[in-house]
């Protein structure tokens, strides 16, 4: 076989599955519709009964009421030979019930309800923790002037001890004499009668 021959029988040859797919490619869409892009809504039951529902007489094999109508309308009678009819029991609406919120939109509600409640729930937490580490600090800072003016009383100064406590006892710790900075047993007994505890304040002592 010549060269020429052979570069004949070269080009002849083909690949029947290429030729397959190529073809297929051809007939198939270019873009596809995304699956359940279609798909119809799921719908929420309405809340409450139902319609209401009533059983009537049905003929089979007569004329719908639409084509009896129009043939007593036309006045249409006896052009169609009468045949022996059976009479059933059909069920049909009556009266359907009238517009009211679904159980999605109860659902969704209710949701909406709970996540307001928690988030009120979590700002008062908050505010409530930072109320009771305030307090905290508070008392801190009393007893800490308390231990003070013990140290005080242990060091030799010459005063009314049993005063001095009675004093203390019937100041409350939100006394405004606990705010000074610098507080000194002199001034407890500085203080005027102001200082004295409500008697809310007792009860919250107590």
């Amino acid at each position: 076989m010549s060269k020429c021959a052979w570069t004949d029988v070269r080009k002849l040859k083909f690949n029947l599955d290429d030729l397959v797919y190529e073809a297929r490619q051809l007939h198939v869409p270019k873009t596809l519709d995304i699956e359940g892009k279609d798909t119809p809504t799921t719908e929420s039951h309405k809340i409450g009964p139902g319609p209401e529902f009533r059983h009537v007489l049905f003929k089979l094999g007569s004329h719908s009421l639409l084509v009896s109508n129009y043939m007593k309308k036309h006045q249409f009678t006896g052009c169609i030979p009468e045949r022996p009819q059976q009479r059933i029991k059909r069920t049909e609406i009556l009266h359907l019930p009238p517009a009211g919120p679904t159980y999605q939109d109860i659902i969704q509600e209710t949701q909406n309800l709970r996540n307001s409640v928690q988030m009120k729930y979590e700002m008062l937490e908050a505010k409530t923790q930072k109320d009771l580490a305030e307090i905290q600090h508070q008392n801190a800072k009393v007893k800490c002037k308390i231990e003070k003016m013990k140290q005080e009383l242990s060091s030799g100064v010459k005063l009314n001890n049993t005063r001095l406590l009675e004093r203390l006892q019937k100041m409350p710790f939100s006394s405004k004499l606990f705010r000074k900075k610098d507080l000194t047993i002199q001034d407890v007994f500085d203080a005027d009668d102001e200082c004295a505890p409500t008697a809310e304040q007792t009860l919250v002592m107590l």
